[in-house]
């Protein structure tokens, strides 16, 4: 809670309990595969403690370059960014989610109840939305397959009508 807050996360929105952006496990083993060092040059010197933040600084980085404000302070030429066909690839592997990861069980720690009960409803609420939209369309269609039959309904009956019994002196056929 506290490095949430210090991140100056609002206490009462949906992002306070938002989880790292981070790579999946099976896009861990394709970099592991491909080399770190590859990706990031001198990667063998560090301390192994830092090895492991070394993914999620990339995945944050990456992130932030393709959709935040990053771009407008480096641009694609900084070192960080030298392999583009790498960056191409590994943008649409990013995770970016809330509360809870299911491939790599990663979840936010610390979260006030509030974020989860207000995040379950608004969910909820979506669901809620959905299903009404989707009711309202049936609606609308058996209204619309309602009238069609209305509209026809008096000539079938003349039909009918003409078909069974003799009007106006007119035999049916």
């Amino acid at each position: 809670m506290v490095g949430r807050t210090v991140a100056q996360l609002k206490l009462d929105a949906d992002e306070f309990d938002i989880i790292a952006p981070h790579f999946g496990s099976q896009t861990l083993v394709e970099l592991c595969e491909y080399g770190w060092e590859k990706i990031l040059e001198g990667y063998n010197n560090y301390p192994a403690s830092f090895q492991r933040v070394i993914p999620f600084l990339l995945a944050s980085l990456m992130y932030h370059f393709d959709k935040g404000h990053l771009q407008s302070m480096l641009n694609s030429n900084h070192p960080i960014f030298t392999n583009l066909n790498l960056f191409s690839k590994l943008k649409s592997k990013i995770i970016f989610v809330y509360a809870y990861c299911n491939d790599t069980q990663i979840s936010a720690e610390g979260v006030p109840g509030i974020i989860v009960i207000s995040r379950e409803i608004r969910e909820f609420k979506k669901k809620y939305d959905a299903t009404c939209c989707m009711y309202n369309d049936r609606i609308d269609k058996l209204n619309t397959d309602m009238l069609e039959v209305c509209d026809s309904l008096p000539q079938k009956i003349v039909d009918v009508l003409l078909d069974k019994f003799q009007v106006n002196g007119v035999v049916p056929v």
